[in-house]
């Protein structure tokens, strides 16, 4: 236990403040930021100083403590750490029942955060079992308790084995329930808040150097696929998701999470052709970018003119601190991504494959192309420079009119 000493925060007092090497525990005694039940506390250690928030009231005659952390010192100053104490009293005392409530009952388990995630996301089949597999093996767990070394003995056996995929899709389900569970049920997480996902790592190779990597999927839409394809997206009923998968095809030589998140000012028009400008940093491969927009896509684009200063496509449901609206996120497509597939009546399509249709597609045409221009793929020998030369515009150019024309060939046969 911490030794525990009281004295009026000032920043030139907390500076002087020595290191210690058994953990001290400092109070604001300063009335002014002084309340009931609350005290702004800095944690001193060998070599760390962290504010924190010190809550204590009696439950049902029971004392209750809650600890929680503000910020390090110096990152966080004093005024900081005190608008943020405040901040974080104002919540507690707004709904200091339900607050305690979810600080004194036994954490969250496993179990529970998988059977959370099995019922909002409705996974598939193969991922049901593996889910189940980790629940048998875990489930009694709390969340808090699940370490990297907990992690890494459930997938060891078919690690041993050389079995890479099986260890890493085991690997790969605590860590998606884990972050799936703080997103999008955060009050009955407060367990675990705060820890790192112990499933975030890469698996090493057994008795070998480097990493394991996954091989990229092999799926792809076939030719006679395309108009089912847009004939499911028809389907669906949220306007904006349908236009951004409609979007996530014509565009496919760009991960589908970028889509998401292209901006007005990224969009400008060179000689009648409008482009889409992805500064470094953006694009994925970290180096600038550029793609020539067709007019199908442009049209698209043109639909969202007056919902968002800033994002093409916005969501009502997510924004950040100060209200503005945010693109839509990867998870936010699952549901759509479960219908095509039930009408295509095949599990394998996945936006992430429309990179590889318009990849292979391409070379298939016969036309010299390179998709690898158009993608900002760096090829052997060539300098990342080339792919924003004006000498290339043409091929790109090329290379989306002729995959839009493909497209609209296969859209407009019947059978």
């Amino acid at each position: 236990m911490p030794n525990q000493k009281t004295f009026n925060f000032t920043p030139n007092s907390i500076h002087a403040l020595p290191f210690s090497e058994r953990p001290v525990m400092y109070f604001d005694i300063n009335k002014s930021f002084m309340v009931a039940n609350s005290k702004l506390a800095l944690a001193v250690g060998k070599r760390s100083k962290t504010f924190k928030l010190i809550y204590r009231k009696s439950v049902n005659g029971k004392p209750t403590k809650i600890e929680k952390l503000l910020g390090s010192y110096p990152e966080m100053s004093l005024g900081q750490a005190r608008d943020k104490f405040a901040d974080e009293v104002r919540v507690i005392l707004a709904s200091t029942d339900a607050f305690i409530k979810k600080s004194t009952e036994a954490p969250i388990t496993f179990t529970e955060c998988a059977d959370f995630y099995i019922e909002d996301r409705a996974p598939s089949k193969n991922e049901i079992g593996i889910i189940n597999n980790a629940k048998s093996e875990l489930g009694n767990l709390p969340m808090k308790d699940i370490t990297k070394s907990v992690v890494r003995n459930y997938y060891q056996p078919q690690r041993l084995e050389g079995k890479y995929n099986s260890a890493n899709y085991k690997r790969e389900i605590v860590q998606r329930i884990w972050n799936y569970n703080l997103e999008e049920n955060e009050d009955a997480c407060t367990s675990f808040e705060n820890l790192r996902n112990p499933a975030h790592h890469k698996i090493r190779l057994y008795k070998a150097k480097g990493f394991w990597k996954p091989r990229p999927s092999e799926a792809k839409v076939n030719d006679d696929q395309i108009k089912p394809l847009f004939d499911a997206i028809e389907t669906l009923d949220h306007p904006d998701k349908k236009n951004l998968i409609k979007l996530f095809f014509y565009l496919g030589q760009h991960p589908f999470t970028e889509i998401c998140e292209m901006r007005w000012d990224q969009i400008s028009k060179v000689d009648n052709q409008y482009w889409w400008n992805m500064e470094e940093g953006f694009h994925k491969t970290e180096f600038a970018h550029t793609v020539p927009l067709h007019p199908t896509v442009m049209k698209i684009i043109n639909t969202q003119k007056g919902k968002d200063d800033k994002y093409v496509f916005v969501s009502v449901n997510r924004k950040d601190n100060k209200g503005n609206l945010l693109p839509y996120v990867r998870s936010g497509f699952t549901k759509q991504s479960k219908a095509i597939k039930h009408l295509l009546e095949d599990q394998t399509i996945t936006f992430q494959c429309f990179r590889a249709t318009v990849t292979t597609k391409l070379r298939e045409l016969g036309k010299g192309h390179e998709p690898s221009y158009l993608m900002n793929q760096q090829l052997q020998g060539i300098s990342n420079r080339v792919y924003t030369r004006s000498d290339f515009t043409d091929f790109k150019v090329a290379m989306v009119n002729d995959w839009m024309e493909f497209i609209e060939d296969r859209l407009n046969e019947t059978k």
